[in-house]
């Protein structure tokens, strides 16, 4: 460990008293490390990292789509760098589309996304590879929009580049078409 050959990632420490809890967290698939109970009563979870040394870009993408899949905004947005290049390509009808490039403007994003959609009514990942400080994640989600009442399927790629601990690059790729198609007509 004392050079950097193993790594354990420990993802939450429980106290002896939560091996039940332990159970069901593993069986959840997801966590992103080790569930270790403790003899001393320690408990940590999640947010309290206690790897050593920094996630790899795929643990680091992993945890974004486990925050952001459970609600937890916050959560996600604590990855992103304070200043990132995020693009969203899409329509002029789109309010989500477009380019930022700071964490506030991120969080206007995941603002947005949540006023305009209804809830997912499927949101699924069906390939990750990573590469070093690159992730590839690809998926197809299906959202309805809550101005129209139609909904849109969407596949999609997202290239994510993870710096250290926090998530630089964000590019997303979807089916611009079938997005632009559920929304409201740009105005002329």
């Amino acid at each position: 460990m004392e050079q950097g050959l193993l790594r354990a990632e420990i993802d939450v420490l429980l106290p002896l008293e939560g091996a039940a809890e332990t159970h069901a967290l593993s069986e959840t698939g997801r966590t992103t490390g080790k569930i270790v109970l403790s003899m001393t009563g320690d408990s940590q979870k999640r947010k309290t990292a206690m790897t050593t040394a920094t996630p790899t870009a795929g643990a680091v993408v992993a945890s974004f789509f486990d925050r952001y899949g459970s609600g937890d905004i916050a959560g996600a947005l604590d990855l992103f760098a304070e200043h990132v290049d995020f693009r969203v390509g899409g329509a002029a009808n789109v309010p989500w589309a477009g380019g930022r490039s700071t964490k506030e403007e991120v969080a206007d994003f995941f603002a947005v996304v949540g006023k305009v959609l209804s809830p997912a009514e499927e949101f699924t990942i069906h390939t990750t590879v990573a590469e070093g400080q690159h992730v590839v994640v690809l998926g197809r989600s299906r959202f309805g929009v809550r101005a129209t009442g139609r909904t849109f399927t969407n596949d999609f790629a997202l290239h994510i580049t993870v710096t250290g601990s926090s998530i630089t690059v964000y590019h997303m790729y979807e089916d611009s078409h079938a997005i632009s198609s559920a929304f409201p007509s740009a105005a002329v």
